[in-house]
Formats: structure tokens, sequence, C-alpha cells
């Protein structure tokens, strides 16, 4: 809901501490996980989602969610901190390591889905972790309720925004699916993935300057 983007103006030009705006954004995500998980365990219970997917493949994906809602929050912690060549550095090593181990997988014949799955989440492990060691705050069970408030005051305009930018792309997907099958729907995304590598050069600029700008 745009918490983890709004964390950074809080961070820096609120009355809030660093401290109280990581345990509340931090709980928070706790909560919003818990929620998210409960209730695809009892959808998938009951077979009315993801029936045709293992145990092992959805407790997977969960472990990437909730991973990637930290690396997310640490990064823009480091970016309110003005230390984002740190931050650059750390998410280099965890896509430098994925790629390693899908190659590796791929190479020896043992690349599927389930090893594909935790080829995603061993990085991101390795980069919360060095994310958290490096931040040097210590988490403490917190949850400041006029903050997380005026967070999502300030946060759920960006949510929104990103909500409709990410429907906008993938709604096109929806209608190649049903109107020309899976296999252009696979041409499709490729090259829709290899036309977003664009945006590498301009979010690359953005990140490096949002950090003075707040």
């Amino acid at each position: 809901m745009g918490i983890t983007s709004a964390s950074t103006y809080f961070q820096k030009k609120t009355k809030y501490s660093a401290k109280e705006v990581y345990d509340t954004n931090v709980t928070y995500l706790f909560i919003v996980f818990s929620i998210i998980s409960l209730i695809i365990i009892i959808l998938k219970s009951t077979g009315f989602f993801l029936a045709d997917y293992s145990w092992s493949l959805i407790i997977a994906g969960l472990s990437i969610v909730l991973c990637t809602f930290f690396n997310t929050a640490f990064i823009n912690f480091y970016v309110a901190d003005e230390r984002i060549p740190e931050a650059n550095k750390c998410n280099l090593i965890m896509n430098f390591l994925k790629s390693i181990l899908i190659f590796i997988l791929w190479i020896f014949g043992n690349l599927n889905v389930f090893t594909f799955v935790l080829c995603q989440f061993v990085p991101v492990i390795v980069s919360i972790l060095i994310f958290h060691k490096n931040l040097g705050i210590t988490y403490n069970i917190g949850f400041n309720k006029q903050l997380l408030k005026s967070e999502f005051k300030f946060g759920i305009v960006i949510y929104l925004a990103t909500l409709f930018i990410y429907l906008n792309y993938r709604m096109d997907q929806i209608f190649i699916k049903n109107m020309l099958g899976e296999q252009q729907l696979g041409i499709y995304s490729i090259a829709v993935s290899l036309a977003e590598l664009l945006f590498l050069i301009p979010g690359s600029v953005g990140t490096a300057i949002l950090g003075r700008l707040y």
C-alpha cells in the first residue's frame, strides 16, 4: 500500500526516527505477509486457488514474497541514508548469484520449476542478510499507528499509480493468451522483457538522486 515507498520520506523529513520508521514498517510487512499467506493457504486447501501447484512451490513462493518485502524495505532505507552504492553492490551480488545458479542448473540439466524458484529465493536471502547486517538498526516489535496512518496517506497515491501501471502492462498479455494462445504469449513476454531493459537507464539515475531529493 505504498508504505515502503513512503519510508524514505518519513525517515528524513519528519519527526520520526529511523528506528521508529523501521520497526513500524517491518511489523506492518509481517502483518501483511501473514494475511496474504493465510488467504492463499485457505484457498489452496479448499481447491479454489493454485490447486495444480504443490505445497512445496506454494511455500517457496510465499518465502520469496516475504524476502522481496524486506529487500525492498531495506533498499529504501539505504536510499534515505544516501548509501546507494552499498545497495547497488548488494543488488549486483544478488542478481549475479541468481544468474550463476540458473546457468549451472541449466548446464547440468537440473533446471525445472522448483529449482528455478529456489534460484530466486537463495540470492534474495543473501541480499537481506547483507542489508540487515550493514544497516545498523536492530528490529524490535513496534507499531506506531499515527506514523502508519501518515505513511498510508503519503504512499497510497504511489501504490495506486504503480498498481495501474502494472495492470496496464499485464492486460495485453491476457488478451494475447485468450486470442492467440500461450505460445504467442510466451514470445510476446520475452519481447516485452527485452524492451523493458530500456528502463534500466532512467531507473538507475532516479535511484541515485532520490536520496538527495528527500
